[in-house]
C-alpha cells in the first residue's frame, strides 16, 4: 500500500489526506497541530516521523530551485530543515 505525507498547509490539505486516506491510501499528516484531522488520518508532531515511512511527500508550496526556500506556513524554519534532512539521511 503506498503511504502519502501530508505535511502543512490549509484546510484544503486536511480535505486532501481525508481524500486520498477514503481512497485506501494511508495517510500521515504533520504541521497540522491545531486541526481537526478525518478519523482516517494519521497525525504526527514531527515531520521527520511522518516523512519516514512515506512513499510521496505533499508539500503545501511547490519544491523550490536551490537558489530559494519557501518555508510552509505554521512549521518554523529550524523544524523544517531539521526533519527535512533527517528524512533525507
Amino acid at each position: 500500500m503506498n503511504t502519502f505525507a501530508v505535511l502543512g498547509g490549509d484546510l484544503r490539505f486536511v480535505y486532501l489526506a481525508g481524500t486520498l486516506a477514503e481512497d485506501g491510501f494511508s495517510v500521515i499528516t504533520a504541521g497540522f497541530d491545531h486541526t481537526d484531522l478525518p478519523h482516517c488520518v494519521t497525525g504526527c508532531t514531527h515531520m521527520a516521523q511522518a516523512m519516514r515511512g512515506a512513499d510521496f511527500v505533499v508539500l503545501p508550496l511547490p519544491v523550490p530551485p536551490t537558489t530559494a526556500i519557501i518555508f510552509p506556513r505554521g512549521i518554523s524554519k529550524e523544524a523544517w530543515l531539521t526533519a527535512s534532512v533527517s528524512a533525507v539521511s
